[in-house]
């Protein structure tokens, strides 16, 4: 069962005690957005879709607006950038001879480097840490 709250959230019981969420204006949103509420002031806005991009194989790429490409140079490529955030992806030789590999995925945000590499090691500014790693700002 679930009650509204005087704040006009939704409650219910959940795993750890009340959960209260949001709903939001009723607002319809364009092809490629979808409707985001933030759950502190209830108010809500159109934003876009996710983005994914993949580096696979020896590497193969497909970027965010779903085009493939293939890289089989030995350096690191600028995969995506906008404002403050950069991503990166390091290839470097497979038993030191050609097919290569993504060794290392980085994403460069708000002044800090946050990199996944093989075997799940990650690390942030340099220091490794446990996954999933959550910062908030």
């Amino acid at each position: 069962q679930s009650f509204e709250s005087e704040d006009g959230k939704t409650c219910a019981c959940g795993f750890n005690g009340l959960v209260c969420r949001c709903e939001g204006e009723d607002i319809s949103c364009a092809h490629g957005t979808y409707k985001w509420t933030d759950q502190d002031t209830c108010l809500s806005k159109c934003v876009k879709n996710d983005g994914l991009c993949t580096s696979s194989g020896d590497p193969h790429y497909k970027t965010f607006d779903g085009k493939y490409y293939d890289f089989h140079g030995d350096c690191t490529y600028q995969a995506a950038s906008c404002e403050d955030f950069a991503v990166f992806l390091k290839n470097v030789d497979f038993y030191g001879r050609a097919p290569r590999y993504t060794l290392r995925a980085e994403l460069r945000f708000k002044g800090s480097t946050y990199a996944i590499a093989n075997n799940y090691r990650a690390t942030v500014d340099g220091n490794v840490v446990q996954l999933p790693f959550v910062k908030t700002f």
